[in-house]
């Protein structure tokens, strides 16, 4: 994982519902839904923090090794590029 840095798309509704994060996107008429991981992750982002600081905040917060931490942040950040609720900041 290098240290990359996101933004959030701004045109998504979004509602908070318990632990989990829903958006619409009107466009397609779908709805994504988040866990709290990821739910976690999208704050963190929408905050302007960078990727080495998702991690290090989860390696601090949470008894996960480096290894396994860097996986599943990498493929929760490809979920959410895919599902384009978040881009790549240029």
């Amino acid at each position: 994982m290098s240290c990359m840095t996101y933004k959030v798309n701004n045109n998504l509704l979004s509602q908070q519902v318990g632990p989990e994060l829903l958006f619409f996107d009107a466009d397609k008429a779908l709805v994504h839904s988040l866990n709290s991981t990821a739910t976690e992750i999208y704050t963190m982002i929408k905050g302007g923090k960078t990727t080495e600081v998702i991690l290090n905040k989860f390696l601090d917060n949470y008894d996960v090794d480096k290894t396994k931490a860097k996986k599943d942040i990498d493929l929760i950040l490809r979920e959410l590029l895919q599902k384009k609720i978040i881009f790549e900041k240029k």
